[in-house]
């Protein structure tokens, strides 16, 4: 759910640097570099997963070198896009398996860094499901509309607990 989502969206890694592993508009504060012993505070903001851009700035009181790892999801077919400060500093194609960009440099205060994950429509078909086809748009499915009906079973008035079954074809 939500709370793991949260929990998980910011990782230390085992080189004293950040992972930026599940995107949404975050801050986190953390100590990196060699030992550990420089505070960076690092704010994330996206549209993720309706937009592929996502923003991080960095606040740090000294000039830092760290790793920054970056998730490129698993669905990404295309060149993800990396600018820093304005710059471009990537857009070529990474591997189809998911995977991360790791980099490696001296960041300093204020610097922005933009990445934005292409996002495109596609199929699957799923022929254990007598070729049931879904509709992806990166990391979001498509779902169709269903009559819906709600049975109570239980709960009290304030909180109360429903079955939710299908009253049309789907």
């Amino acid at each position: 759910g939500w709370p793991y989502y949260a929990e998980e969206a910011w990782l230390a890694t085992y080189d004293g640097g950040l992972c930026a592993s599940l995107y949404v508009s975050s801050q986190v504060t953390a100590f990196v570099g060699t030992n550990n012993r420089s505070q960076v505070t690092i704010i994330e903001e996206t549209d993720y997963p309706f937009d592929g851009k996502v923003e991080f700035r960095f606040q740090l009181t000294t000039s830092t070198q760290f790793k920054l790892y970056l998730r490129i999801p698993r669905w990404c077919r295309k060149a993800p896009t990396l600018s820093l400060n304005g710059n471009v500093i990537f857009n070529q194609k990474t591997p189809d398996d998911g995977s991360y960009l790791i980099l490696d440099r001296v960041w300093v205060n204020d610097d922005v860094l933009s990445f934005t994950i292409p996002l495109q429509l596609n199929t699957k078909t799923w022929t254990s499901n007598h070729n049931a086809v879904s509709i992806s748009y990166g990391p979001l499915t498509f779902s169709l509309a269903i009559n819906e009906q709600y049975n109570r079973i239980g709960g009290t008035d304030d909180w109360p607990e429903y079955e939710v079954i299908s009253k049309s074809n789907w």
